[in-house]
């Protein structure tokens, strides 16, 4: 399967990654938010799969209560944690609750948590106040220009900018 990146993707997840390997803090948070089929849980996976860790891909219908009890009996365990489309999981993965899991109040080890979602209005307001929680985010709206170019480039030789355009007009 193929997968495009663009230079800015590539940046984002160095950022990320890089953070993450040098900080002392026991959680990065990472959220990405937007638009339906516009490449949030592409760009989840690119991440858990650049930061050579083990990578748990939280099911929709496991409480983040259980999770902390988890993690906490292996405190040493240094994971990714995905949780795709956080917004709409408000049964199990209730966004007080992902507080706690984030902020280590119990030591669970030091993590890379990658959340997504639709839309960032409907979480806690407080997850986005404190760099343990959540450090990065990016928001993905329609595919941009960039990433229609750097696609159209893979496949085109010639008239690669008005074929671009012509595709990013519509």
């Amino acid at each position: 399967r193929l997968v495009f990146k663009t230079v800015s993707d590539e940046k984002f997840i160095s950022k990320v990654l890089n953070y993450h390997k040098s900080s002392n803090r026991s959680t990065t948070g990472v959220l990405l938010t937007g638009l339906k089929g516009s490449g949030k849980t592409v760009m989840s996976k690119l991440i858990a799969q650049a930061c050579d860790l083990p990578i748990i891909v939280v099911s929709s219908d496991c409480p983040t209560k259980y999770l902390t009890s988890i993690f906490s009996k292996s405190p040493n365990t240094e994971v990714c944690i995905v949780f795709d489309e956080i917004d709409k999981n408000e049964k199990y993965w209730d966004t007080e609750d992902l507080l706690g899991f984030m902020d280590g109040i119990t030591n669970t080890g030091k993590k890379l948590c990658i959340l997504t979602c639709n839309s960032d209005s409907r979480l806690n307001e407080y997850i986005m106040d404190r760099c343990s929680r959540i450090r990065y985010v990016r928001k993905f709206d329609a595919m941009s220009k960039e990433n229609i170019k750097s696609i159209v480039e893979k496949f085109v030789t010639d008239n690669v900018d008005e074929l671009t355009n012509f595709i990013h007009e519509r």
